[in-house]
């Protein structure tokens, strides 16, 4: 009790410990799932670009963590919500220097990802189209 948790151990060492479980948790888990989709909140980050701040959209994990996390990953998109419909976005630009894919099929602009539909009495629908994600079996690309 005398650090608060474990965050506040002297020297970062619990942002280690934490990253260390991270990327344990994450190696059984694709041992078990080929498949599989990480979800995260975004952050603000700023950073010097040729002498000039610049504000990025990134991923909301201590630096190890984010590392083991998007070092293998295949997809990096964010998410966000217009209205009744959510979309992903795997294009990188200057405001979200982690977004990016190895796909080609995933770098459309937006992809519409769930949407709710209300009929006349007002009883809503929640539909997915994952499908849109996950490469079509005949159009798998492979890994680099």
């Amino acid at each position: 009790m005398q650090y608060g948790d474990i965050l506040g151990l002297p020297w970062g060492k619990g942002h280690s410990m934490v990253a260390s479980i991270f990327n344990e948790v994450i190696i059984k888990l694709e041992k078990h799932a080929p498949k599989m989709i990480l979800l995260a909140h975004s952050t603000y980050s700023s950073t010097q670009k040729d002498g000039e701040e610049i504000t990025t959209i990134d991923i909301q994990l201590g630096k190890k963590s984010k590392f083991n996390a998007t070092f293998k990953a295949d997809a990096i998109g964010f998410m966000y919500r217009t209205d009744n419909k959510n979309y992903i976005n795997f294009s990188a630009n200057k405001n979200d220097a982690v977004a990016g894919t190895r796909h080609r099929y995933l770098t459309k602009e937006d992809i519409l990802i769930s949407e709710f539909e209300e009929d006349d009495k007002g009883n809503e629908t929640f539909h997915t189209y994952w499908e849109k994600i996950f490469a079509p079996k005949e159009k798998e690309e492979s890994k680099k």
